[in-house]
């Protein structure tokens, strides 16, 4: 048993898979506690607690500076959209923002054709970008701490899945933004998770999109879950709505407990985080994931299957 992984799987419980259509959920939770007490980005910046804004009046396309001016940490999540400034970003990895302070936090760009202010701070987009998208900034952020210790991400290989992303859903952005995506598609996408809701008690998720398990995610609070659930949702919709898959593959328990399983045999690396807490990095053969490790707990964990052929092109785009 990986021990670093026990406080996520030791008591995890699995409730009833539901399905519709190609994307499929199982509720996950744990029975310890809630851990350490902290607001969600959403929750800080509706209460003028958190600002986000460009490092410089010039910016810094992989940097955005956050205030957190609250009594209180901010979880920024890996993937949460930021909307506005000089152009739309993505948080490169969880972070968990002290209280009363500034950090420099690392980011992606999801909109590659605007570099102007249309806003002094950035607004929460109430977007998670698109889940086979993050999968891949996640696995190209892990590559860059190892090699240069910076959590920054391939951003080409971002734009250009983003690119894909348009192409494939027939949508027309000016700007190439991510954004625009979950904007025009919002209707398909309300349409697909009508009917998941977020149970009483619920840390987590297990995510299956054409019948294979695609993603694992769990916190250490049931409130933060429930109101980033949602967004969260939403990501993997998109990944369901836009990628062909085999009708015959089923959703299944069993499925689940195999992907869980994978998890032992990940190699490990740890790395101080930007905020509170060390940023723990996982892979294995067909999975990549992180997490934020803070006083013996995660307050937020995901694990991504990466299709054959995914993982056969990071090997190729790292090799260059």
């Amino acid at each position: 048993m990986n021990e670093i992984l026990d406080p996520l799987t030791h008591g995890l419980k699995l409730g009833r898979l539901k399905t519709r259509g190609p994307l499929g959920l199982i509720p996950v939770s744990l029975p310890d506690g809630e851990g350490v007490e902290y607001l969600t980005l959403g929750e800080a910046m509706a209460q003028g607690k958190l600002a986000i804004t460009e490092v410089s009046e010039g910016g810094s396309v992989p940097e955005l500076k956050v205030t957190n001016r609250g009594a209180k940490p901010v979880l920024l999540m890996d993937g949460e959209e930021l909307r506005g400034a000089k152009q739309n970003r993505v948080v490169n990895a969880t972070i968990l923002i002290p209280e009363k302070c500034e950090r420099v936090i690392p980011v992606s760009c999801t909109e590659r054709g605007r570099w102007h202010a249309v806003s002094r701070q950035f607004d929460d987009a109430g977007v998670v970008m698109a889940r086979h998208i993050r999968a891949q900034k996640n696995r190209s952020v892990a590559y860059c701490i190892q090699r240069e210790g910076a959590f920054r991400s391939d951003q080409g290989g971002v734009w250009e899945r983003i690119a894909s992303l348009v192409a494939d859903t027939g949508v027309h952005s000016r700007t190439g933004a991510m954004h625009d995506v979950f904007r025009e598609k919002g209707d398909d996408l309300d349409g697909l998770v009508q009917g998941f809701d977020c149970a009483q008690g619920q840390k987590g998720l297990i995510t299956f999109i054409h019948g294979e398990v695609a993603g694992f995610e769990i916190f250490s609070s049931a409130r933060a879950f429930g109101l980033l659930f949602p967004k969260l949702v939403r990501s993997y919709a998109m990944e369901a709505l836009t990628v062909k898959g085999d009708k015959r593959k089923v959703a299944s328990a069993a499925k689940a407990q195999a992907f869980l399983g994978r998890l032992d045999k990940c190699l490990v690396s740890r790395h101080p985080s930007v905020g509170y807490g060390e940023d723990i990095r996982f892979e294995a053969a067909g999975v990549v994931g992180s997490g934020l490790l803070h006083q013996g707990a995660f307050v937020h964990a995901a694990f991504f299957a990466l299709p054959k052929e995914r993982q056969r092109r990071m090997r190729i785009e790292e090799i260059e």
